[in-house]
Order: structure tokens, then C-alpha cells, then sequence
């Protein structure tokens, strides 16, 4: 007996010559500056576990992006903070 997963894997969808051109004209226009089409080239299950998997990778992204660029800030202004507290007095003295 199949399960609901492999009932919906196995619902792939017959790539027309229509959608062939059309995938090629993509290609074509956008080249890799975005996501390819992939309706008709696997299962709408398949489809979205793969888009789903992008969106939390890229959250997950951002979120370390996010918080490289505090730990950037907070070593910049450690660093002027030190030289204005500390460096500075020395040339003054």
C-alpha cells in the first residue's frame, strides 16, 4: 500500500513542448538570476517541500547575516572607543 507521500511523488506531470519552449525562453531571459521554472519537471509535493527548504535556508541566512554585521558594528565601535578613551590621552600627555 502506498503512502500519501509516494502517492503525490508519483503524480509527475508530462512536460509538453509548450512548456519546454517556455522553460528555454526563461533560461534564456533570466539566466541564473533566478530561480528556474519547475512546474512540470517534478511533483507539486516534491515542488513545494524544495521551495520550502529554500525559504528556511534563507531566513536562516539573513538571521546570520543579521548578526555578523552587530558583531562587525559592536567590534568597530570598540575599537573607536578604545582609541578615544585610552590611545588618544596617551598623545595628549
Amino acid at each position: 500500500m502506498k503512502t500519501k507521500m509516494q502517492n503525490e511523488r508519483s503524480k509527475k506531470p508530462e512536460l509538453s513542448t509548450a512548456a519546454k519552449e517556455e522553460q528555454q525562453r526563461h533560461r534564456e531571459q533570466h539566466d541564473i538570476s533566478r530561480e528556474p521554472l519547475l512546474n512540470g519537471l517534478t511533483s507539486e509535493f516534491d515542488l513545494k517541500l524544495f521551495r520550502d527548504a529554500q525559504m528556511i535556508a534563507c531566513e536562516q541566512l539573513v538571521g546570520l547575516l543579521a548578526y555578523v554585521a552587530c558583531m562587525i558594528l559592536c567590534c568597530i565601535c570598540c575599537s573607536l572607543i578604545k582609541f578615544l578613551f585610552y590611545d588618544c590621552n596617551r598623545i595628549f600627555i
